[in-house]
C-alpha cells in the first residue's frame, strides 16, 4: 500500500536558472515556500488555488521584460520578496496575510494605493513610486521604505528606512525574528 500524499509532501521549493519553472513542478499546487532564482518566466505565473506563504523571485539578470503573477491563486501569501524589471500588481489586494513585502523594480514603476490597505503589513521597502501619500492602516508597520514619501508626522510607525538602499533588507529574517 502506498502510503504517499503529493500535496503533502513537498513544503519548499527552490529553482535557479531555469526557463519556464512552472513546467518543472508536477504537481498543479505550488507549496508553502517557493523560490526563483534567476529563472525564466515566458508564461504569467498561474498556478492552481495554492498554500503558499513565502514567495521570492530573485530576477537579478532581468531576463524578464514583466513578471506576471496570478496572485488570486495565492491567498495565503504573507511575504512577497521580488526583484525585477517590471511586476504587475494585479490581483495584489486579494492576497488580505501578507505581512512582508519587498518589491525591487528596475523601471520607474508606480505602486498602486491598496498597498497601504493591508491591515497585517509589518514590513514594506520597494522601489516603486507612490502618485499620493500613503497611509498606512496596519498598526504594526515598523520597516518602511518608499522613495520620495515620509511619514506623516505624529505616525505609530517608528522606522522609516528611506534614506537607505533598499537591497540591503532581508524581509524573511525580519519574518524569523
Amino acid at each position: 500500500k502506498n502510503y504517499f500524499r503529493s500535496k503533502k509532501a513537498l513544503r519548499k521549493i527552490f529553482m535557479n536558472d531555469v526557463n519556464d519553472p512552472l513546467l518543472w513542478i508536477f504537481n498543479p499546487e505550488l507549496p508553502k515556500e517557493v523560490f526563483f532564482e534567476k529563472c525564466n518566466f515566458n508564461q504569467p505565473i498561474n498556478p492552481n488555488v495554492s498554500p503558499t506563504e513565502i514567495l521570492v523571485i530573485n530576477d537579478i539578470w532581468k531576463i524578464n521584460n514583466e513578471i506576471i503573477i496570478n496572485w488570486t491563486k495565492l491567498p495565503n501569501l504573507r511575504l512577497v520578496d521580488i526583484t525585477c524589471n517590471r511586476i504587475s500588481f494585479r490581483g495584489l489586494d486579494s492576497c488580505k496575510n501578507i505581512e512582508y513585502i519587498r518589491i525591487l523594480t528596475d523601471e520607474n514603476q508606480v505602486l498602486p494605493e491598496f498597498v497601504e490597505k493591508f491591515s497585517k503589513l509589518k514590513f514594506f521597502i520597494t522601489s516603486c513610486f507612490s502618485l499620493k501619500k500613503l497611509d498606512f492602516v496596519s498598526d504594526d508597520l515598523h520597516t518602511f521604505f518608499v522613495p520620495n514619501q515620509k511619514l506623516q508626522k505624529g505616525s505609530t510607525h517608528p522606522h522609516n528606512y528611506s534614506h537607505l538602499n533598499p537591497r540591503c533588507f532581508n524581509p524573511i529574517e525580519y519574518m524569523n525574528q
